[in-house]
Protein backbone atom coordinates (compact mmCIF):
# COMPACT_ATOMS: atom_id res chain seq x y z
CA UNK A 1 0.00 0.00 0.00
CA UNK A 2 1.29 3.66 -0.73
CA UNK A 3 0.52 6.99 0.67
CA UNK A 4 -2.76 8.94 0.29
CA UNK A 5 -2.18 11.28 -2.91
CA UNK A 6 -3.25 14.20 -0.32
CA UNK A 7 -0.22 13.54 1.60
CA UNK A 8 2.40 14.25 -1.34
CA UNK A 9 4.12 17.16 -3.21
CA UNK A 10 2.65 17.16 -6.57
CA UNK A 11 3.46 20.47 -9.29
CA UNK A 12 1.97 21.54 -12.56
CA UNK A 13 2.77 24.34 -14.54
CA UNK A 14 0.94 25.44 -17.58
CA UNK A 15 2.89 27.89 -20.33
CA UNK A 16 6.77 26.69 -18.79
CA UNK A 17 7.54 24.21 -21.55
CA UNK A 18 10.87 22.83 -21.93
CA UNK A 19 12.69 24.32 -25.18
CA UNK A 20 16.43 22.95 -25.49
CA UNK A 21 18.38 19.96 -23.77
CA UNK A 22 21.93 19.73 -23.92
CA UNK A 23 24.92 17.38 -22.52
CA UNK A 24 28.20 17.05 -22.17
CA UNK A 25 30.46 14.54 -21.44
CA UNK A 26 34.99 14.45 -20.39
CA UNK A 27 36.63 12.58 -23.34
CA UNK A 28 38.06 10.46 -20.80
CA UNK A 29 36.70 6.81 -20.95
CA UNK A 30 37.73 4.32 -18.63
CA UNK A 31 36.90 0.37 -19.67
CA UNK A 32 35.83 -1.29 -16.49
CA UNK A 33 37.92 -3.77 -17.78
CA UNK A 34 40.71 -1.98 -16.76
CA UNK A 35 40.10 -2.77 -12.98
CA UNK A 36 40.51 -6.50 -13.86
CA UNK A 37 44.37 -6.22 -12.34
CA UNK A 38 43.04 -4.47 -9.35
CA UNK A 39 39.77 -6.50 -8.72
CA UNK A 40 40.51 -9.47 -10.53
CA UNK A 41 38.73 -10.40 -13.70
CA UNK A 42 35.97 -12.84 -11.70
CA UNK A 43 34.88 -9.82 -9.99
CA UNK A 44 34.87 -7.81 -12.91
CA UNK A 45 32.55 -10.39 -15.25
CA UNK A 46 30.15 -10.18 -12.01
CA UNK A 47 30.22 -6.49 -11.65
CA UNK A 48 29.70 -5.87 -15.24
CA UNK A 49 26.64 -8.59 -15.29
CA UNK A 50 25.33 -6.83 -11.99
CA UNK A 51 25.35 -3.29 -12.84
CA UNK A 52 25.88 -3.27 -16.79
CA UNK A 53 28.17 -0.85 -16.53
CA UNK A 54 30.76 -1.15 -19.35
CA UNK A 55 32.69 2.19 -19.40
CA UNK A 56 32.48 5.40 -18.15
CA UNK A 57 33.45 9.09 -18.70
CA UNK A 58 35.78 10.58 -15.96
CA UNK A 59 37.05 14.46 -16.33
CA UNK A 60 40.41 15.15 -15.64
CA UNK A 61 42.31 16.40 -12.82
CA UNK A 62 41.92 20.36 -13.77
CA UNK A 63 38.19 19.67 -15.20
CA UNK A 64 35.28 20.34 -12.42
CA UNK A 65 31.31 20.03 -13.02
CA UNK A 66 31.06 23.27 -13.74
CA UNK A 67 32.80 22.70 -16.52
CA UNK A 68 30.82 20.42 -18.22
CA UNK A 69 27.79 22.13 -17.42
CA UNK A 70 28.99 25.36 -19.40
CA UNK A 71 30.19 23.43 -22.08
CA UNK A 72 26.71 21.70 -22.33
CA UNK A 73 25.31 25.52 -21.72
CA UNK A 74 27.28 27.29 -23.84
CA UNK A 75 26.50 24.61 -26.72
CA UNK A 76 22.28 25.03 -26.01
CA UNK A 77 22.97 28.67 -26.50
CA UNK A 78 24.83 29.06 -29.92
CA UNK A 79 22.44 25.97 -31.13
CA UNK A 80 19.51 27.29 -30.74
CA UNK A 81 20.69 31.47 -30.95
CA UNK A 82 19.41 31.72 -27.73
CA UNK A 83 20.05 35.69 -26.53
CA UNK A 84 21.55 35.92 -23.39
CA UNK A 85 19.97 39.05 -22.56
CA UNK A 86 16.58 37.04 -22.16
CA UNK A 87 18.10 34.58 -20.10
CA UNK A 88 16.18 35.69 -16.37
CA UNK A 89 17.51 32.89 -13.87
CA UNK A 90 20.11 29.98 -13.72
CA UNK A 91 20.37 27.05 -11.18
CA UNK A 92 23.30 24.73 -11.10
CA UNK A 93 22.06 21.96 -9.07
CA UNK A 94 24.95 19.43 -7.97
CA UNK A 95 27.20 18.28 -5.25
CA UNK A 96 30.59 18.48 -7.09
CA UNK A 97 30.87 22.18 -6.57
CA UNK A 98 33.84 24.73 -7.18
CA UNK A 99 34.46 26.03 -4.05
CA UNK A 100 32.93 25.83 -0.40
CA UNK A 101 31.81 29.11 -1.57
CA UNK A 102 30.77 31.16 -3.29
CA UNK A 103 28.10 29.48 -5.52
CA UNK A 104 29.40 28.06 -8.76
CA UNK A 105 26.14 29.11 -10.24
CA UNK A 106 27.91 33.26 -10.12
CA UNK A 107 30.91 31.54 -11.84
CA UNK A 108 28.66 30.06 -14.46
CA UNK A 109 26.83 33.09 -14.79
CA UNK A 110 29.96 35.15 -15.54
CA UNK A 111 31.28 32.50 -18.02
CA UNK A 112 28.08 32.56 -19.90
CA UNK A 113 27.95 36.37 -20.00
CA UNK A 114 24.53 36.58 -18.51
CA UNK A 115 22.86 39.81 -17.62
CA UNK A 116 22.91 41.26 -13.98
CA UNK A 117 19.24 40.84 -13.85
CA UNK A 118 19.52 37.15 -13.98
CA UNK A 119 19.21 35.06 -10.92
CA UNK A 120 21.87 32.60 -9.79
CA UNK A 121 22.00 30.12 -7.24
CA UNK A 122 23.38 26.91 -6.30
CA UNK A 123 20.88 23.52 -5.67
CA UNK A 124 23.01 20.76 -3.63
CA UNK A 125 20.76 17.57 -4.74
CA UNK A 126 22.35 14.39 -6.43
CA UNK A 127 20.54 12.14 -8.52
CA UNK A 128 16.58 13.80 -8.12
CA UNK A 129 18.56 17.26 -8.96
CA UNK A 130 17.06 17.58 -12.81
CA UNK A 131 13.32 16.74 -11.24
CA UNK A 132 14.27 19.55 -8.27
CA UNK A 133 15.60 21.90 -10.50
CA UNK A 134 13.14 21.76 -13.36
CA UNK A 135 10.38 22.47 -10.10
CA UNK A 136 12.31 25.17 -8.48
CA UNK A 137 12.86 27.33 -11.84
CA UNK A 138 9.46 26.60 -13.48
CA UNK A 139 8.38 28.09 -9.54
CA UNK A 140 10.26 30.98 -9.89
CA UNK A 141 9.04 31.77 -13.70
CA UNK A 142 5.01 31.53 -12.79
CA UNK A 143 5.82 34.07 -9.85
CA UNK A 144 8.09 36.53 -11.74
CA UNK A 145 8.24 37.53 -15.45
CA UNK A 146 10.91 35.58 -16.05
CA UNK A 147 11.48 34.96 -19.91
CA UNK A 148 14.15 32.20 -20.07
CA UNK A 149 15.75 30.33 -17.73
CA UNK A 150 18.55 27.74 -17.00
CA UNK A 151 18.93 24.56 -15.56
CA UNK A 152 22.39 23.44 -15.41
CA UNK A 153 23.08 19.62 -13.61
CA UNK A 154 26.40 18.20 -13.67
CA UNK A 155 28.60 16.21 -11.41
CA UNK A 156 31.88 14.42 -10.89
CA UNK A 157 31.26 12.06 -8.89
CA UNK A 158 34.27 10.18 -9.76
CA UNK A 159 36.27 12.63 -8.39
CA UNK A 160 35.15 11.43 -4.71
CA UNK A 161 35.34 7.87 -5.10
CA UNK A 162 38.22 5.66 -3.02
CA UNK A 163 39.96 4.24 -6.33
CA UNK A 164 40.63 0.66 -4.09
CA UNK A 165 36.29 0.52 -3.11
CA UNK A 166 35.07 -1.81 -5.57
CA UNK A 167 31.38 -1.32 -5.13
CA UNK A 168 31.60 2.58 -5.83
CA UNK A 169 35.41 3.28 -8.17
CA UNK A 170 33.87 1.76 -10.92
CA UNK A 171 30.03 2.36 -10.92
CA UNK A 172 29.92 6.29 -11.70
CA UNK A 173 30.71 8.75 -14.21
CA UNK A 174 31.23 12.17 -15.29
CA UNK A 175 28.89 14.48 -17.29
CA UNK A 176 26.91 17.77 -17.51
CA UNK A 177 24.03 18.92 -18.94
CA UNK A 178 21.90 22.53 -19.33
CA UNK A 179 18.00 22.28 -20.17
CA UNK A 180 16.24 25.77 -21.24
CA UNK A 181 12.59 26.81 -19.83
CA UNK A 182 10.57 29.01 -21.85
CA UNK A 183 7.77 31.09 -20.24
CA UNK A 184 5.45 30.85 -23.41
CA UNK A 185 1.77 29.77 -24.38
CA UNK A 186 2.17 26.06 -24.18
CA UNK A 187 -0.62 23.33 -24.15
CA UNK A 188 0.99 20.58 -22.51
CA UNK A 189 1.92 21.27 -18.73
CA UNK A 190 4.88 20.29 -17.11
CA UNK A 191 3.79 17.98 -14.09
CA UNK A 192 5.55 16.35 -11.38
CA UNK A 193 5.92 15.26 -8.11
CA UNK A 194 8.99 15.40 -5.26
CA UNK A 195 9.38 13.13 -1.97
CA UNK A 196 12.27 13.16 0.52
CA UNK A 197 13.16 10.34 3.19
CA UNK A 198 15.77 11.89 5.12
CA UNK A 199 15.92 9.05 7.72
CA UNK A 200 18.12 7.62 4.66
CA UNK A 201 20.40 10.12 4.42
CA UNK A 202 23.90 8.05 5.98
CA UNK A 203 23.20 5.22 3.32
CA UNK A 204 24.67 7.07 0.46
CA UNK A 205 27.34 9.86 2.09
CA UNK A 206 30.39 10.99 2.23
CA UNK A 207 31.05 11.04 6.07
CA UNK A 208 34.30 13.30 6.40
CA UNK A 209 35.59 16.60 5.45
CA UNK A 210 32.34 19.08 5.91
CA UNK A 211 31.33 21.13 9.00
CA UNK A 212 30.12 18.54 10.96
CA UNK A 213 32.98 16.13 10.79
CA UNK A 214 35.75 18.65 9.37
CA UNK A 215 38.45 16.02 10.63
CA UNK A 216 38.86 12.27 11.06
CA UNK A 217 41.03 9.08 10.10
CA UNK A 218 42.53 9.34 7.05
CA UNK A 219 43.44 5.82 6.85
CA UNK A 220 41.35 3.08 4.32
CA UNK A 221 39.57 0.83 6.54
CA UNK A 222 37.29 -2.40 6.03
CA UNK A 223 33.43 -1.99 6.05
CA UNK A 224 30.86 -3.72 7.32
CA UNK A 225 30.16 -4.99 3.42
CA UNK A 226 33.60 -6.15 2.99
CA UNK A 227 34.93 -3.48 1.15
CA UNK A 228 37.78 -0.97 1.85
CA UNK A 229 36.62 2.95 2.69
CA UNK A 230 37.94 6.04 3.68
CA UNK A 231 35.87 9.00 5.28
CA UNK A 232 36.73 11.48 2.94
CA UNK A 233 35.50 9.84 0.33
CA UNK A 234 31.89 8.48 -0.69
CA UNK A 235 30.48 5.60 1.35
CA UNK A 236 27.21 3.81 0.14
CA UNK A 237 24.99 0.90 1.62
CA UNK A 238 24.14 -0.68 -1.57
CA UNK A 239 20.74 -3.26 0.27
CA UNK A 240 19.57 0.11 1.53
CA UNK A 241 19.48 1.80 -1.92
CA UNK A 242 18.32 -0.80 -3.62
CA UNK A 243 15.56 -1.78 -1.50
CA UNK A 244 14.29 2.18 -1.76
CA UNK A 245 15.06 1.85 -5.70
CA UNK A 246 12.75 -1.00 -5.92
CA UNK A 247 9.92 -0.52 -3.61
CA UNK A 248 9.56 3.37 -2.09
CA UNK A 249 10.10 4.45 -5.88
CA UNK A 250 7.68 2.22 -7.71
CA UNK A 251 5.05 3.21 -5.10
CA UNK A 252 5.53 6.47 -6.20
CA UNK A 253 5.30 6.20 -9.43
CA UNK A 254 1.70 4.70 -8.40
CA UNK A 255 1.02 7.75 -6.70
CA UNK A 256 1.99 10.04 -9.51
CA UNK A 257 -0.20 8.24 -12.32
CA UNK A 258 -3.51 8.19 -9.69
CA UNK A 259 -3.05 12.19 -9.18
CA UNK A 260 -2.44 12.67 -13.03
CA UNK A 261 -4.81 10.18 -14.55
CA UNK A 262 -1.54 8.94 -15.95
CA UNK A 263 -1.75 6.60 -19.31
CA UNK A 264 1.75 5.35 -19.68
CA UNK A 265 0.98 4.26 -23.57
CA UNK A 266 1.03 7.43 -24.29
CA UNK A 267 4.76 8.73 -23.85
CA UNK A 268 7.27 8.12 -26.17
CA UNK A 269 10.32 7.71 -23.81
CA UNK A 270 11.06 6.67 -20.06
CA UNK A 271 14.50 8.58 -19.37
CA UNK A 272 15.39 6.93 -15.92
CA UNK A 273 18.37 7.32 -13.56
CA UNK A 274 20.86 5.31 -14.57
CA UNK A 275 21.31 3.63 -11.77
CA UNK A 276 22.46 -0.03 -12.57
CA UNK A 277 20.52 -1.88 -14.98
CA UNK A 278 18.93 -4.29 -12.34
CA UNK A 279 16.86 -1.78 -10.76
CA UNK A 280 15.87 -0.04 -14.51
CA UNK A 281 14.80 -3.40 -15.23
CA UNK A 282 12.80 -3.85 -12.36
CA UNK A 283 10.56 -1.01 -13.09
CA UNK A 284 9.82 -1.57 -16.91
CA UNK A 285 8.68 -4.98 -15.31
CA UNK A 286 7.06 -3.50 -12.75
CA UNK A 287 5.05 -0.97 -15.11
CA UNK A 288 4.94 -3.39 -18.28
CA UNK A 289 6.76 -0.62 -20.18
CA UNK A 290 8.07 -1.66 -23.63
CA UNK A 291 11.60 -1.96 -23.48
CA UNK A 292 12.53 0.24 -26.93
CA UNK A 293 11.24 3.37 -24.69
CA UNK A 294 13.32 2.89 -22.00
CA UNK A 295 16.88 3.38 -22.70
CA UNK A 296 20.11 2.30 -20.97
CA UNK A 297 22.75 4.57 -21.64
CA UNK A 298 24.80 3.33 -18.23
CA UNK A 299 26.77 0.68 -20.00
CA UNK A 300 28.34 3.59 -21.84
CA UNK A 301 28.76 6.41 -18.81
CA UNK A 302 27.57 4.67 -15.91
CA UNK A 303 25.70 6.03 -13.32
CA UNK A 304 25.36 9.45 -13.90
CA UNK A 305 23.48 10.86 -10.96
CA UNK A 306 20.87 13.97 -11.37
CA UNK A 307 22.44 14.11 -15.25
CA UNK A 308 20.63 10.59 -16.20
CA UNK A 309 17.48 12.46 -17.23
CA UNK A 310 18.98 15.19 -19.44
CA UNK A 311 21.99 12.67 -20.86
CA UNK A 312 19.02 10.00 -22.05
CA UNK A 313 17.15 12.24 -24.07
CA UNK A 314 20.24 13.93 -25.87
CA UNK A 315 21.95 10.35 -26.54
CA UNK A 316 17.94 9.12 -27.83
CA UNK A 317 16.35 11.87 -29.23
CA UNK A 318 19.48 13.97 -31.15
CA UNK A 319 18.72 10.87 -33.56
CA UNK A 320 15.68 11.38 -34.56
CA UNK A 321 16.04 13.49 -38.01
CA UNK A 322 12.38 14.79 -38.41
CA UNK A 323 10.53 17.66 -36.20
CA UNK A 324 8.31 15.93 -33.77
CA UNK A 325 6.84 16.39 -30.37
CA UNK A 326 8.39 13.84 -27.51
CA UNK A 327 6.29 12.94 -24.72
CA UNK A 328 8.56 12.56 -21.75
CA UNK A 329 8.44 10.46 -18.41
CA UNK A 330 11.32 11.63 -16.43
CA UNK A 331 12.03 9.46 -12.62
CA UNK A 332 15.12 10.46 -10.75
CA UNK A 333 16.19 8.97 -7.39
CA UNK A 334 19.22 8.45 -4.84
CA UNK A 335 21.20 10.31 -2.54
CA UNK A 336 19.46 12.07 0.40
CA UNK A 337 17.35 9.82 0.11
CA UNK A 338 15.55 12.07 -2.41
CA UNK A 339 13.72 11.30 -5.25
CA UNK A 340 11.34 12.89 -7.77
CA UNK A 341 8.82 12.17 -11.28
CA UNK A 342 8.60 14.43 -14.08
CA UNK A 343 6.47 14.81 -17.47
CA UNK A 344 6.57 17.03 -20.41
CA UNK A 345 7.15 18.11 -23.91
CA UNK A 346 10.07 18.91 -25.89
CA UNK A 347 10.52 19.06 -29.60
CA UNK A 348 13.39 16.70 -31.05
CA UNK A 349 14.69 19.28 -32.99
CA UNK A 350 15.78 21.00 -29.73
CA UNK A 351 17.59 18.17 -28.05
CA UNK A 352 21.00 18.41 -28.94
CA UNK A 353 24.08 15.09 -29.57
CA UNK A 354 25.94 14.72 -26.71
CA UNK A 355 29.63 16.73 -26.86
CA UNK A 356 32.74 16.17 -25.60
CA UNK A 357 34.90 18.65 -23.97
CA UNK A 358 38.08 18.73 -21.91
CA UNK A 359 37.87 22.49 -21.28
CA UNK A 360 38.74 24.14 -18.37
CA UNK A 361 38.21 27.42 -16.36
CA UNK A 362 41.99 28.41 -15.76
CA UNK A 363 40.27 31.89 -14.15
CA UNK A 364 38.84 29.60 -11.77
CA UNK A 365 41.87 28.79 -10.06
CA UNK A 366 42.53 31.10 -7.25
CA UNK A 367 46.37 31.09 -5.61
CA UNK A 368 47.35 33.17 -2.77
CA UNK A 369 49.82 35.41 -4.62
CA UNK A 370 46.54 36.78 -5.73
CA UNK A 371 45.28 37.21 -2.63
Amino acid sequence: MYLEVCNLTFFEFENVRIAGVAAAVPKNIVEIDSFSVKFGEDTIKKYKLMTGIEKFRKANDNQTASDLGFAAAENLINKLSINRDEIDGLVFVSQSHDYKRPATACVLHKRLNLATNCVAFDVNLGCSGFVYGIQIMASLMKSSNMRKALVIVAETSTKVMWPNDKSLAMLFGDSGSAVLLENDSYEESVKGALFTKGEGFKSIIIPAGGFRMPEADKEPFIGSDGNEHMMYYQYMNGLDIMQFSISEVPNSIKQFILQYDIDLEKFDIFALHQANAFIIKQLIKRFKLPKEKVPIVLNEFGNIGGVSIPLVLCNELSKINDDRIIKVFGCGFGIGLSWGIVTFEVNSNSVLPIIETEETFNEGIVTKEML
